[in-house]
């Protein structure tokens, strides 16, 4: 829902208020998963919330084992999962970085179109690996 309001905002042209929402929708997600599995120790970064959730959950190993069962050659298993492990840490720490410079939820701070779009398809990612653990 998150994820649909920061285009909304995009497409009016608060591109702060975008970056702010996609980045909420990550943070609101990682923190219903901390509720629903009881993890009292979450961590203050918003990458650092994101790390953990995905280790907790076990989402690159359950990739390895989804890939591994439609018969990939090994390597080729590994070389998926290092990067999208790789990458999903990047993108959260853009995020971290982007909501923090230009993300403002009353549309104040000055922010670019297309970082914009950025935060919203790595959120868009992030939220989209995390999915099947609501």
């Amino acid at each position: 829902m998150e994820i649909s309001s920061a285009f909304d905002r995009l497409v009016r042209g608060d591109e702060s208020g975008a970056i702010t929402k996609a980045c909420g929708a990550v943070e609101s997600l990682v923190r219903a998963l901390y509720e629903k599995n009881g993890w009292n120790d979450m961590p203050d970064s918003f990458q650092a919330k994101v790390n953990t959730v995905m280790k907790r959950l076990r989402v690159f190993e359950k990739m390895r084992t989804e890939l591994s069962q439609i018969e990939m050659r090994t390597d080729d298993i590994a070389r998926i999962v290092e990067e999208m492990q790789k990458t999903t840490n990047h993108a959260a720490q853009a995020l971290q970085v982007i909501r923090r410079a230009m993300g403002d939820v009353h549309g104040t701070k000055p922010a670019l179109t297309r970082t914009a779009y950025d935060s919203i398809k790595w959120a868009s990612a992030i939220c989209g690996l995390l999915e099947d653990a609501v």
